[in-house]
Protein backbone atom coordinates (compact mmCIF):
# COMPACT_ATOMS: atom_id res chain seq x y z
CA UNK A 1 0.00 0.00 0.00
CA UNK A 2 1.41 3.55 -0.65
CA UNK A 3 -0.32 5.97 1.86
CA UNK A 4 0.41 9.60 2.06
CA UNK A 5 -0.60 11.30 5.41
CA UNK A 6 -1.31 15.13 4.66
CA UNK A 7 -0.13 17.33 7.78
CA UNK A 8 -2.35 20.61 7.90
CA UNK A 9 -1.50 24.24 7.69
CA UNK A 10 -3.42 25.94 10.52
CA UNK A 11 -3.78 29.86 10.05
CA UNK A 12 -4.35 32.11 13.16
CA UNK A 13 -4.11 36.07 13.38
CA UNK A 14 -1.16 37.08 11.20
CA UNK A 15 0.91 33.49 11.28
CA UNK A 16 0.96 30.15 9.75
CA UNK A 17 2.06 26.94 11.04
CA UNK A 18 2.97 24.64 8.75
CA UNK A 19 3.34 21.32 10.00
CA UNK A 20 4.08 19.26 6.72
CA UNK A 21 7.57 21.92 6.50
CA UNK A 22 7.31 22.38 10.11
CA UNK A 23 7.54 26.09 9.51
CA UNK A 24 5.89 29.07 11.67
CA UNK A 25 5.90 32.04 9.17
CA UNK A 26 4.15 35.33 8.98
CA UNK A 27 1.37 35.80 6.32
CA UNK A 28 3.63 37.58 4.10
CA UNK A 29 6.27 35.03 4.19
CA UNK A 30 8.76 35.70 7.06
CA UNK A 31 10.26 32.91 9.10
CA UNK A 32 9.71 32.66 12.66
CA UNK A 33 12.10 31.04 14.75
CA UNK A 34 11.28 27.97 17.47
CA UNK A 35 13.42 25.38 18.63
CA UNK A 36 12.41 22.01 17.81
CA UNK A 37 10.86 21.53 21.26
CA UNK A 38 9.11 24.71 21.57
CA UNK A 39 8.11 24.20 17.53
CA UNK A 40 6.63 20.67 19.06
CA UNK A 41 4.76 22.51 21.76
CA UNK A 42 3.08 25.00 19.52
CA UNK A 43 1.82 22.48 17.56
CA UNK A 44 0.40 20.46 20.41
CA UNK A 45 -1.38 23.60 21.77
CA UNK A 46 -2.70 24.35 17.97
CA UNK A 47 -4.21 20.58 17.85
CA UNK A 48 -5.97 21.30 21.02
CA UNK A 49 -6.69 24.48 20.35
CA UNK A 50 -10.14 25.84 22.99
CA UNK A 51 -8.53 22.13 25.32
CA UNK A 52 -6.48 22.12 28.77
CA UNK A 53 -3.14 20.96 27.57
CA UNK A 54 -1.91 19.53 31.12
CA UNK A 55 2.17 19.65 31.80
CA UNK A 56 1.79 16.19 32.52
CA UNK A 57 0.70 15.88 28.79
CA UNK A 58 3.22 17.91 27.26
CA UNK A 59 5.69 16.16 29.33
CA UNK A 60 4.59 12.95 27.69
CA UNK A 61 4.43 14.09 24.03
CA UNK A 62 7.98 16.34 23.89
CA UNK A 63 10.36 14.35 26.55
CA UNK A 64 8.94 10.52 26.06
CA UNK A 65 10.81 7.88 28.59
CA UNK A 66 13.06 10.94 29.73
CA UNK A 67 13.66 12.85 32.59
CA UNK A 68 13.21 16.31 32.59
CA UNK A 69 12.22 18.80 35.00
CA UNK A 70 9.23 21.65 34.88
CA UNK A 71 11.61 24.21 33.54
CA UNK A 72 12.01 22.86 30.18
CA UNK A 73 8.11 23.28 29.99
CA UNK A 74 8.52 27.03 31.50
CA UNK A 75 11.11 27.80 28.52
CA UNK A 76 9.14 26.28 25.76
CA UNK A 77 6.30 28.21 27.01
CA UNK A 78 8.01 31.31 27.09
CA UNK A 79 9.34 30.50 23.56
CA UNK A 80 5.94 30.26 22.38
CA UNK A 81 5.01 33.44 23.22
CA UNK A 82 7.84 35.33 22.16
CA UNK A 83 7.08 33.66 18.67
CA UNK A 84 3.20 34.60 18.99
CA UNK A 85 4.12 38.09 19.17
CA UNK A 86 0.96 40.30 19.75
CA UNK A 87 -1.46 37.56 20.22
CA UNK A 88 0.62 36.13 22.91
CA UNK A 89 -2.51 36.77 25.26
CA UNK A 90 -4.31 33.61 23.57
CA UNK A 91 -1.59 31.03 25.16
CA UNK A 92 -3.87 31.29 29.03
CA UNK A 93 -2.01 29.40 32.20
CA UNK A 94 -4.08 27.21 34.28
CA UNK A 95 -2.63 27.39 37.59
CA UNK A 96 -0.97 23.99 38.43
CA UNK A 97 -2.66 22.29 35.51
CA UNK A 98 -1.75 23.33 32.06
CA UNK A 99 -1.83 25.80 28.83
CA UNK A 100 -5.51 26.05 26.68
CA UNK A 101 -4.48 27.91 23.33
CA UNK A 102 -7.67 30.03 22.99
CA UNK A 103 -7.01 31.91 19.39
CA UNK A 104 -9.17 30.64 16.66
CA UNK A 105 -7.58 28.90 14.03
CA UNK A 106 -7.95 27.60 10.83
CA UNK A 107 -6.58 25.07 8.20
CA UNK A 108 -6.31 25.92 5.11
CA UNK A 109 -9.33 23.43 3.67
CA UNK A 110 -11.68 25.60 5.77
CA UNK A 111 -13.75 26.36 3.00
CA UNK A 112 -14.12 22.91 2.15
CA UNK A 113 -14.86 22.31 5.87
CA UNK A 114 -17.83 24.11 5.68
CA UNK A 115 -18.64 23.40 3.05
CA UNK A 116 -18.47 19.34 3.98
CA UNK A 117 -20.38 20.24 7.55
CA UNK A 118 -23.68 21.74 5.12
CA UNK A 119 -22.97 18.52 3.17
CA UNK A 120 -23.67 16.81 6.66
CA UNK A 121 -26.90 18.16 8.17
CA UNK A 122 -27.93 18.01 4.32
CA UNK A 123 -29.92 14.61 3.49
CA UNK A 124 -32.10 14.15 0.26
CA UNK A 125 -35.71 12.88 0.79
CA UNK A 126 -36.84 9.20 0.72
CA UNK A 127 -33.72 7.95 1.76
CA UNK A 128 -33.34 6.42 5.41
CA UNK A 129 -30.15 5.90 6.98
CA UNK A 130 -28.41 3.18 7.72
CA UNK A 131 -26.53 2.15 11.04
CA UNK A 132 -24.15 0.15 12.06
CA UNK A 133 -23.61 -0.18 16.07
CA UNK A 134 -20.55 -0.82 18.19
CA UNK A 135 -20.47 -1.03 21.83
CA UNK A 136 -18.11 0.98 23.29
CA UNK A 137 -17.47 4.53 24.68
CA UNK A 138 -19.75 7.43 24.89
CA UNK A 139 -19.00 10.88 23.84
CA UNK A 140 -22.70 12.91 24.23
CA UNK A 141 -22.96 16.45 23.32
CA UNK A 142 -22.46 19.02 26.04
CA UNK A 143 -19.48 16.70 28.72
CA UNK A 144 -17.10 14.61 27.90
CA UNK A 145 -18.41 11.21 28.02
CA UNK A 146 -18.99 12.27 24.58
CA UNK A 147 -18.02 9.12 22.73
CA UNK A 148 -17.23 9.91 19.16
CA UNK A 149 -20.46 9.62 16.75
CA UNK A 150 -18.97 9.85 13.58
CA UNK A 151 -21.28 9.83 10.42
CA UNK A 152 -19.82 8.32 7.68
CA UNK A 153 -21.18 10.05 4.10
CA UNK A 154 -21.06 8.41 0.73
CA UNK A 155 -18.08 8.44 -1.32
CA UNK A 156 -18.11 10.62 -4.43
CA UNK A 157 -16.73 9.71 -7.18
CA UNK A 158 -15.53 11.75 -10.61
CA UNK A 159 -16.48 9.44 -12.68
CA UNK A 160 -20.33 8.02 -13.16
CA UNK A 161 -18.96 5.10 -14.15
CA UNK A 162 -17.06 4.43 -11.24
CA UNK A 163 -19.99 4.75 -8.55
CA UNK A 164 -20.29 1.15 -7.86
CA UNK A 165 -16.73 1.12 -6.78
CA UNK A 166 -17.68 4.30 -4.52
CA UNK A 167 -20.80 2.60 -2.99
CA UNK A 168 -18.44 -0.82 -2.70
CA UNK A 169 -15.70 0.74 -0.74
CA UNK A 170 -18.27 2.84 1.18
CA UNK A 171 -20.28 -0.38 2.48
CA UNK A 172 -16.80 -1.87 3.26
CA UNK A 173 -15.44 0.68 5.26
CA UNK A 174 -18.91 1.01 7.42
CA UNK A 175 -17.92 -2.79 8.22
CA UNK A 176 -14.29 -2.33 8.99
CA UNK A 177 -14.47 0.31 10.92
CA UNK A 178 -17.65 -1.40 12.93
CA UNK A 179 -14.89 -4.48 13.35
CA UNK A 180 -12.24 -2.63 14.09
CA UNK A 181 -14.11 -0.09 17.26
CA UNK A 182 -14.96 -3.56 18.84
CA UNK A 183 -11.00 -4.15 19.27
CA UNK A 184 -10.61 -0.75 20.24
CA UNK A 185 -13.02 -0.57 22.89
CA UNK A 186 -14.39 -2.12 25.93
CA UNK A 187 -17.91 -4.05 25.13
CA UNK A 188 -19.69 -0.96 27.40
CA UNK A 189 -18.46 1.57 25.46
CA UNK A 190 -20.45 3.17 22.32
CA UNK A 191 -19.39 4.18 18.98
CA UNK A 192 -21.90 4.64 16.06
CA UNK A 193 -20.66 4.65 12.62
CA UNK A 194 -23.72 6.22 10.31
CA UNK A 195 -23.77 5.71 6.17
CA UNK A 196 -26.56 8.22 5.32
CA UNK A 197 -26.15 6.90 1.48
CA UNK A 198 -29.61 4.14 2.19
CA UNK A 199 -31.72 7.04 3.63
CA UNK A 200 -32.00 9.97 5.52
CA UNK A 201 -30.75 10.75 9.06
CA UNK A 202 -31.83 8.70 12.08
CA UNK A 203 -34.85 10.90 13.52
CA UNK A 204 -33.08 11.58 17.01
CA UNK A 205 -29.45 12.11 15.22
CA UNK A 206 -30.53 15.92 15.71
CA UNK A 207 -30.67 15.91 18.76
CA UNK A 208 -28.00 13.65 19.28
CA UNK A 209 -26.01 15.47 16.71
CA UNK A 210 -22.60 13.54 15.18
CA UNK A 211 -19.74 14.97 16.94
CA UNK A 212 -17.06 13.96 13.50
CA UNK A 213 -17.94 13.81 9.91
CA UNK A 214 -15.68 11.37 7.59
CA UNK A 215 -16.08 11.67 4.60
CA UNK A 216 -13.89 11.35 1.18
CA UNK A 217 -13.74 10.20 -2.88
CA UNK A 218 -12.91 7.32 -4.76
CA UNK A 219 -10.89 7.36 -7.72
CA UNK A 220 -11.00 4.16 -9.90
CA UNK A 221 -8.49 4.47 -13.32
CA UNK A 222 -5.23 4.11 -13.54
CA UNK A 223 -5.51 2.26 -9.98
CA UNK A 224 -7.93 2.80 -6.89
CA UNK A 225 -7.39 5.61 -5.07
CA UNK A 226 -9.26 6.15 -2.06
CA UNK A 227 -9.01 9.60 0.16
CA UNK A 228 -10.64 10.28 3.37
CA UNK A 229 -10.89 13.00 6.25
CA UNK A 230 -12.26 13.50 9.35
CA UNK A 231 -13.87 16.62 10.43
CA UNK A 232 -15.05 17.77 14.81
CA UNK A 233 -18.26 18.81 13.08
CA UNK A 234 -18.37 21.63 15.52
CA UNK A 235 -15.15 23.11 14.09
CA UNK A 236 -14.90 22.29 10.96
CA UNK A 237 -10.97 21.39 12.24
CA UNK A 238 -9.76 18.23 10.46
CA UNK A 239 -7.94 15.97 12.78
CA UNK A 240 -7.40 13.41 9.97
CA UNK A 241 -6.65 12.44 6.77
CA UNK A 242 -5.72 9.69 4.66
CA UNK A 243 -4.82 8.88 0.72
CA UNK A 244 -3.62 5.53 0.15
CA UNK A 245 -3.54 3.43 -3.26
CA UNK A 246 -5.41 0.54 -2.19
CA UNK A 247 -4.54 -1.33 -6.12
CA UNK A 248 -3.87 -4.77 -5.47
CA UNK A 249 -3.55 -5.73 -1.99
CA UNK A 250 -4.73 -7.85 0.17
CA UNK A 251 -7.00 -6.34 3.11
CA UNK A 252 -6.05 -3.47 1.66
CA UNK A 253 -8.31 -1.01 3.95
CA UNK A 254 -6.94 -3.27 7.26
CA UNK A 255 -4.06 -0.28 7.73
CA UNK A 256 -6.77 2.51 6.85
CA UNK A 257 -8.96 1.77 9.29
CA UNK A 258 -7.13 0.91 11.97
CA UNK A 259 -5.47 4.30 12.03
CA UNK A 260 -9.05 6.17 12.26
CA UNK A 261 -10.69 4.83 15.48
CA UNK A 262 -6.78 5.90 17.01
CA UNK A 263 -7.52 9.49 15.80
CA UNK A 264 -10.95 9.58 17.72
CA UNK A 265 -9.60 8.10 20.81
CA UNK A 266 -6.28 11.03 21.03
CA UNK A 267 -9.62 13.30 20.06
CA UNK A 268 -11.88 12.50 22.81
CA UNK A 269 -8.87 11.69 25.50
CA UNK A 270 -7.52 15.81 24.96
CA UNK A 271 -11.49 16.77 25.79
CA UNK A 272 -11.53 14.75 28.98
CA UNK A 273 -8.45 15.96 29.86
CA UNK A 274 -10.08 19.01 30.58
CA UNK A 275 -12.03 18.00 32.95
CA UNK A 276 -11.30 17.55 36.95
CA UNK A 277 -10.80 14.37 38.59
CA UNK A 278 -13.99 14.63 40.15
CA UNK A 279 -16.09 14.72 37.00
CA UNK A 280 -14.36 11.69 35.52
CA UNK A 281 -17.27 9.05 34.98
CA UNK A 282 -16.31 5.11 34.06
CA UNK A 283 -16.91 5.43 30.32
CA UNK A 284 -14.41 8.88 30.55
CA UNK A 285 -11.98 6.92 32.36
CA UNK A 286 -11.86 3.81 30.25
CA UNK A 287 -11.52 5.99 27.17
CA UNK A 288 -8.07 7.23 28.75
CA UNK A 289 -6.80 3.94 29.38
CA UNK A 290 -7.53 3.05 25.68
CA UNK A 291 -5.36 6.06 24.17
CA UNK A 292 -2.82 5.03 26.74
CA UNK A 293 -2.41 1.65 25.00
CA UNK A 294 -2.02 3.66 22.04
CA UNK A 295 0.79 4.98 22.48
CA UNK A 296 4.39 3.41 22.09
CA UNK A 297 4.39 0.31 24.64
CA UNK A 298 6.34 0.06 27.98
CA UNK A 299 6.04 -0.46 31.76
CA UNK A 300 4.94 3.04 32.54
CA UNK A 301 2.44 3.53 30.26
CA UNK A 302 1.13 -0.22 31.27
CA UNK A 303 1.19 1.43 34.26
CA UNK A 304 -0.76 4.27 33.78
CA UNK A 305 -3.67 2.32 31.71
CA UNK A 306 -4.20 -0.47 34.15
CA UNK A 307 -4.72 2.30 36.56
CA UNK A 308 -7.38 3.86 34.79
CA UNK A 309 -9.24 0.73 34.10
CA UNK A 310 -9.13 -0.19 37.78
CA UNK A 311 -10.31 3.59 38.90
CA UNK A 312 -13.95 2.61 35.87
CA UNK A 313 -13.96 -1.01 37.74
CA UNK A 314 -14.28 0.42 41.03
CA UNK A 315 -17.04 3.07 40.21
CA UNK A 316 -18.70 0.23 38.15
CA UNK A 317 -18.01 -3.46 39.15
CA UNK A 318 -20.40 -4.85 36.20
CA UNK A 319 -18.35 -2.55 33.35
CA UNK A 320 -17.31 -5.02 30.91
CA UNK A 321 -15.15 -3.02 29.63
CA UNK A 322 -13.30 -2.38 32.75
CA UNK A 323 -13.02 -6.24 33.15
CA UNK A 324 -11.83 -6.81 29.99
CA UNK A 325 -8.91 -3.39 30.45
CA UNK A 326 -7.59 -5.15 33.59
CA UNK A 327 -6.96 -8.93 32.13
CA UNK A 328 -5.36 -7.53 28.39
CA UNK A 329 -3.02 -4.86 30.84
CA UNK A 330 -2.25 -8.29 32.84
CA UNK A 331 -1.55 -10.46 30.16
CA UNK A 332 0.17 -7.91 28.47
CA UNK A 333 2.29 -8.20 31.46
CA UNK A 334 2.53 -11.46 31.61
CA UNK A 335 4.08 -11.64 27.95
CA UNK A 336 6.37 -9.60 28.55
CA UNK A 337 8.13 -10.79 31.53
CA UNK A 338 7.01 -7.73 33.29
CA UNK A 339 4.46 -9.31 36.04
CA UNK A 340 6.02 -9.15 39.32
CA UNK A 341 2.93 -11.81 40.59
CA UNK A 342 2.49 -14.30 37.80
CA UNK A 343 0.39 -16.74 39.70
CA UNK A 344 -2.00 -14.21 41.20
CA UNK A 345 -1.83 -12.08 37.80
CA UNK A 346 -3.22 -15.00 35.87
CA UNK A 347 -5.56 -15.90 38.27
CA UNK A 348 -7.43 -12.50 37.99
CA UNK A 349 -7.28 -11.99 34.12
CA UNK A 350 -8.33 -15.78 34.31
CA UNK A 351 -11.81 -14.97 36.67
CA UNK A 352 -11.85 -11.50 34.38
CA UNK A 353 -12.20 -13.08 31.35
CA UNK A 354 -14.37 -16.28 32.63
CA UNK A 355 -16.78 -12.96 33.36
CA UNK A 356 -16.41 -11.41 29.92
CA UNK A 357 -16.84 -14.51 28.38
CA UNK A 358 -20.72 -14.55 30.03
CA UNK A 359 -21.48 -11.26 29.39
CA UNK A 360 -20.28 -11.58 25.67
CA UNK A 361 -18.77 -14.45 23.80
CA UNK A 362 -18.57 -12.92 20.33
CA UNK A 363 -15.61 -10.58 20.61
CA UNK A 364 -12.53 -11.16 19.21
CA UNK A 365 -10.35 -9.22 21.72
CA UNK A 366 -11.50 -11.72 24.37
CA UNK A 367 -10.44 -14.69 22.54
CA UNK A 368 -7.39 -13.14 21.81
CA UNK A 369 -6.23 -12.02 25.29
CA UNK A 370 -7.57 -15.92 26.60
CA UNK A 371 -5.33 -17.43 23.83
CA UNK A 372 -2.02 -15.35 24.50
CA UNK A 373 -3.00 -16.18 28.45
CA UNK A 374 -3.52 -20.30 27.71
CA UNK A 375 -0.29 -19.91 26.03
CA UNK A 376 1.75 -18.38 28.63
CA UNK A 377 0.03 -21.38 31.36
CA UNK A 378 1.91 -23.74 28.59
CA UNK A 379 -1.88 -24.88 27.40
CA UNK A 380 -0.70 -24.56 23.65
CA UNK A 381 -4.11 -26.74 21.88
CA UNK A 382 -6.06 -24.12 23.95
CA UNK A 383 -4.37 -21.28 23.17
CA UNK A 384 -4.78 -22.18 19.17
CA UNK A 385 -8.31 -23.09 19.68
CA UNK A 386 -8.99 -19.30 21.08
CA UNK A 387 -6.78 -17.55 18.65
CA UNK A 388 -8.83 -19.73 15.61
CA UNK A 389 -11.93 -18.18 17.08
CA UNK A 390 -10.65 -14.71 17.46
CA UNK A 391 -9.58 -14.90 13.88
CA UNK A 392 -12.73 -15.70 12.82
CA UNK A 393 -14.53 -13.05 14.81
CA UNK A 394 -12.12 -10.25 13.80
CA UNK A 395 -9.54 -11.35 10.49
CA UNK A 396 -8.32 -8.13 10.28
CA UNK A 397 -6.80 -8.06 14.17
CA UNK A 398 -3.28 -7.40 13.83
CA UNK A 399 -1.93 -8.23 16.81
CA UNK A 400 -4.21 -11.53 17.46
CA UNK A 401 -2.37 -12.95 13.96
CA UNK A 402 1.09 -11.71 15.59
CA UNK A 403 0.49 -13.82 19.40
CA UNK A 404 -1.38 -16.88 17.27
CA UNK A 405 1.90 -16.83 15.14
CA UNK A 406 3.98 -16.84 18.54
CA UNK A 407 1.52 -19.95 20.01
CA UNK A 408 2.43 -21.50 16.86
CA UNK A 409 6.48 -21.46 17.39
CA UNK A 410 5.75 -22.45 20.69
CA UNK A 411 3.74 -26.11 19.19
CA UNK A 412 6.67 -26.39 16.98
CA UNK A 413 5.34 -25.64 13.77
CA UNK A 414 8.09 -22.15 12.51
CA UNK A 415 6.91 -21.84 9.03
CA UNK A 416 3.13 -21.50 9.75
CA UNK A 417 4.25 -19.40 12.74
CA UNK A 418 6.15 -17.32 9.98
CA UNK A 419 2.95 -16.39 8.54
CA UNK A 420 0.68 -15.28 10.82
CA UNK A 421 3.60 -13.16 12.56
CA UNK A 422 3.96 -11.42 8.61
CA UNK A 423 0.30 -11.75 8.69
CA UNK A 424 -0.17 -9.19 11.94
CA UNK A 425 2.72 -6.85 10.47
CA UNK A 426 0.53 -6.70 7.03
CA UNK A 427 -2.50 -5.87 8.67
CA UNK A 428 -0.97 -3.54 11.48
CA UNK A 429 -2.10 -0.13 11.07
CA UNK A 430 -1.55 2.28 14.07
CA UNK A 431 1.76 3.28 15.41
CA UNK A 432 0.90 1.71 19.26
CA UNK A 433 0.52 -1.59 17.51
CA UNK A 434 3.35 -1.67 14.36
CA UNK A 435 6.65 -1.54 16.62
CA UNK A 436 5.36 -4.86 18.73
CA UNK A 437 4.11 -6.37 15.66
CA UNK A 438 7.44 -5.67 13.52
CA UNK A 439 9.51 -6.61 16.95
CA UNK A 440 7.35 -10.12 17.16
CA UNK A 441 8.50 -10.74 13.48
CA UNK A 442 12.29 -9.76 14.03
CA UNK A 443 12.19 -12.52 16.61
CA UNK A 444 10.81 -14.86 14.88
CA UNK A 445 13.00 -14.67 11.91
CA UNK A 446 15.59 -14.43 14.64
CA UNK A 447 14.69 -17.70 15.98
CA UNK A 448 15.24 -19.51 12.10
CA UNK A 449 18.66 -18.19 11.95
CA UNK A 450 17.66 -15.24 9.14
CA UNK A 451 19.92 -12.57 11.15
CA UNK A 452 20.41 -9.92 8.48
CA UNK A 453 16.30 -10.00 8.05
CA UNK A 454 15.93 -9.84 12.14
CA UNK A 455 17.93 -7.11 12.81
CA UNK A 456 16.54 -4.54 10.58
CA UNK A 457 13.12 -5.25 12.15
CA UNK A 458 14.24 -4.96 15.36
CA UNK A 459 16.45 -1.83 14.67
CA UNK A 460 13.50 -0.68 13.89
CA UNK A 461 10.92 -1.70 16.28
CA UNK A 462 13.27 -0.60 19.35
CA UNK A 463 13.68 2.74 17.54
CA UNK A 464 9.69 3.15 17.86
CA UNK A 465 9.37 1.53 21.28
CA UNK A 466 12.60 2.24 23.19
CA UNK A 467 11.68 1.62 26.56
CA UNK A 468 10.12 -1.64 25.65
CA UNK A 469 12.29 -4.86 26.36
CA UNK A 470 11.73 -7.18 23.86
CA UNK A 471 13.57 -5.76 20.72
CA UNK A 472 16.28 -4.70 22.87
CA UNK A 473 17.11 -7.90 24.29
CA UNK A 474 16.41 -9.72 21.16
CA UNK A 475 18.83 -7.49 18.96
CA UNK A 476 21.22 -8.42 21.81
CA UNK A 477 21.04 -11.92 20.86
CA UNK A 478 20.89 -10.52 17.28
CA UNK A 479 24.40 -9.17 17.43
CA UNK A 480 25.66 -12.01 19.83
CA UNK A 481 25.34 -14.55 17.12
CA UNK A 482 27.42 -12.20 14.46
CA UNK A 483 30.27 -11.66 17.33
CA UNK A 484 29.55 -8.02 17.58
CA UNK A 485 30.32 -7.93 21.39
CA UNK A 486 30.10 -4.38 21.87
CA UNK A 487 26.79 -3.55 20.28
CA UNK A 488 25.19 -7.21 21.88
CA UNK A 489 26.08 -6.11 25.01
CA UNK A 490 24.90 -1.82 24.87
CA UNK A 491 21.86 -3.40 23.83
CA UNK A 492 21.74 -6.09 26.78
CA UNK A 493 22.36 -3.40 29.47
CA UNK A 494 19.25 -1.49 27.94
CA UNK A 495 17.13 -4.46 27.39
CA UNK A 496 17.46 -5.47 31.04
CA UNK A 497 17.02 -1.71 32.16
CA UNK A 498 13.79 -1.81 30.73
CA UNK A 499 12.79 -5.62 31.90
CA UNK A 500 11.91 -6.05 35.32
CA UNK A 501 11.78 -9.75 35.76
CA UNK A 502 13.99 -11.28 33.17
CA UNK A 503 17.51 -10.48 33.64
CA UNK A 504 19.39 -13.83 33.61
CA UNK A 505 19.49 -17.42 31.11
CA UNK A 506 18.09 -19.33 33.63
CA UNK A 507 14.81 -16.46 34.07
CA UNK A 508 14.63 -16.59 30.36
CA UNK A 509 14.87 -20.44 30.42
CA UNK A 510 12.50 -21.11 32.60
CA UNK A 511 9.78 -18.57 30.86
CA UNK A 512 10.52 -19.94 27.61
CA UNK A 513 10.01 -23.81 28.62
CA UNK A 514 7.03 -22.88 30.84
CA UNK A 515 5.18 -21.89 27.12
CA UNK A 516 6.15 -25.03 25.56
CA UNK A 517 8.89 -27.54 25.59
CA UNK A 518 9.25 -27.78 21.80
CA UNK A 519 10.18 -24.68 21.44
CA UNK A 520 13.32 -24.84 23.57
CA UNK A 521 15.63 -26.29 20.74
CA UNK A 522 15.48 -23.86 18.34
CA UNK A 523 15.69 -21.35 21.74
CA UNK A 524 18.55 -22.54 22.84
CA UNK A 525 20.71 -22.49 19.67
CA UNK A 526 20.09 -18.93 18.74
CA UNK A 527 18.60 -16.53 21.21
CA UNK A 528 20.16 -17.93 24.55
CA UNK A 529 23.91 -18.72 22.37
CA UNK A 530 23.36 -15.01 21.51
CA UNK A 531 22.38 -13.38 24.66
CA UNK A 532 25.43 -15.70 26.18
CA UNK A 533 27.43 -14.19 23.72
CA UNK A 534 26.33 -10.76 24.68
CA UNK A 535 27.31 -11.48 28.23
CA UNK A 536 23.95 -12.05 30.03
CA UNK A 537 24.74 -13.61 33.18
CA UNK A 538 23.40 -17.08 33.81
CA UNK A 539 21.74 -16.77 36.89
Amino acid sequence: MTTVTQRPIYRFADLVLDLGNETLRTKKGALVTLRPKSFALLQLLVENAGRLVTRDMIMEVLWPDVFVTDDSITQCVLDVRRALGDISECLKTVRRRGYIFERGILPPEASDAAAWQHDAGCFDEGISARTGTVTGGCYTGNRATLAPTVLLLPLKTLDESETRIGESLTEEILGELTQQAKLLVGPEMRIEFHDDRLGRRPADMEDRGAVYILRGSVRGKPAIELNLQLFERGSGTCIWSNRSDLAGLTGRRARLVQELPAALFKDVEHRIGALAARELKPDDLLFQAHALLLRPRSIGVLHQALRRFEEAFALDPESNGARLGIANVLVNNLANGWSRSIEEDEARADALLRDALEVNANVGLVHAIKGTLRRLQGLLKESRIEFEIAMELAPDYAMAASQFGWTLFYSGEPDEALRWLERGVERGGYDAQMPLLVSNLGTGRLLVGDLDGAIELLLTAAARIPAHSAPLIAIAAAFGLKSDAATAGAALQRGIAASSALRSLSAWRHWIARQGSEILPIYQQTIERGLRWAGMPEE
